[in-house]
């Protein structure tokens, strides 16, 4: 039987957001800014139900075979508190142009940190052990859009009715790869390395550290490490591999569309659409598989979506 419960001292959460900017108009249209962003979460909730943070649990229960709980007359016991807590300091640089003369684009770069101290722990006497960077952290990010009025034939207005009036649209994004962690999803005693009767536990940090830089996509593939690098902790005890240390492959991708209006009656238009998601067929690979019991750790098995071309006619009235 699980039981749920929530702590009767929960304390009310709270977010703080502070900001800091300068923007500079500079020639030919153009506008430059810097920013400054900060923000940080305090007494947020954590897991509250059956399946979420497990209190009826203690390292070393297994070590005698024998799973006792705390309370050996339940079996999860899930408490709901304002234990978490979150932060992120970043900035963005954006170049932008207003649209003028058939032409407007932003290119937005950012970068910053968001930290926090999760829900769910590994060890949940030791929280502080699983601080890191959140599963969505993107430590640096750039982003392009544009839009052009395609000025073909504007000096002659019949030709241009019929052929002209076309536009052209980019979203480009470009960004660093997602924070992962490394596990061992199986149970007592081939994972579970405190023995708490909880699987996922971190294994010890690699004689190489726990980063790997300047990885390929063929890396990826292949596999960016080996069950064999990553030591495993003595039972009983937890490893001292650090949680999301670990990033996956880059993202990139360009979306490119076409329109083109064609006016029917004074108040209404037909609009061609050719819209182009993934235009250049980019392979943007998954996250590694993280969990050590898996065949296929540290090796890339999916992919983003590949190029998708749509074609429409839109009634505009």
């Amino acid at each position: 039987m699980n039981l749920r419960v929530v702590d009767p001292n929960l304390t009310t959460p709270y977010a703080q957001n502070w900001f800091l900017g300068i923007q500079r108009e500079l020639p030919g249209g153009l506008v430059a800014e810097i920013n400054y962003i900060g923000s940080v979460g305090r007494h947020l909730h954590t897991g509250d139900g059956p399946g979420g943070e497990n209190y009826n649990r203690f390292a070393g229960d297994l070590l005698d075979g024998r799973l006792d709980r705390l309370n050996p007359s339940f079996g999860i016991i899930s408490l709901g508190e304002t234990a978490a807590s979150s932060s992120f300091h970043g900035g963005t640089i954006q170049v932008s142009r207003r649209y003028s003369q058939g032409f407007a684009f932003q290119t937005a770069f950012t970068f910053g940190k968001v930290l926090e101290t999760p829900g769910a722990a590994m060890e949940v006497t030791r929280r502080d052990l699983d601080r890191s960077v959140t599963g969505f952290h993107r430590g640096k990010k750039l982003s392009i859009n544009a839009i052009w009025e395609i000025p073909f034939w504007r000096e002659r207005p019949v030709v241009r009715h019929i052929l002209g009036g076309w536009q052209l649209n980019a979203i480009v994004q470009i960004q660093s790869g997602a924070p992962f962690s490394v596990f061992h999803g199986a149970a007592y005693p081939r994972g579970d390395f405190n023995a708490d009767g909880q699987t996922g536990d971190r294994p010890n940090t690699p004689s190489w550290g726990n980063t790997k830089r300047d990885l390929s996509r063929s890396d990826f593939l292949r596999g960016i490490f080996t069950v064999a690098d990553f030591p495993l902790p003595a039972p009983g005890t937890l490893g001292n591999l650090g949680r999301n240390t670990f990033r996956g492959p880059w993202y990139a991708s360009t979306d490119l569309s076409l329109f083109k209006n064609f006016r029917v009656t004074e108040t209404a238009s037909i609009q061609f659409r050719a819209e182009f998601f993934n235009a250049f067929n980019r392979v943007n690979l998954g996250t590694p598989v993280a969990d050590l019991n898996s065949p296929l750790f540290g090796r890339s098995t999916s992919a983003g979506d590949p190029r998708d071309i749509q074609l429409a006619l839109k009634i505009l009235f």
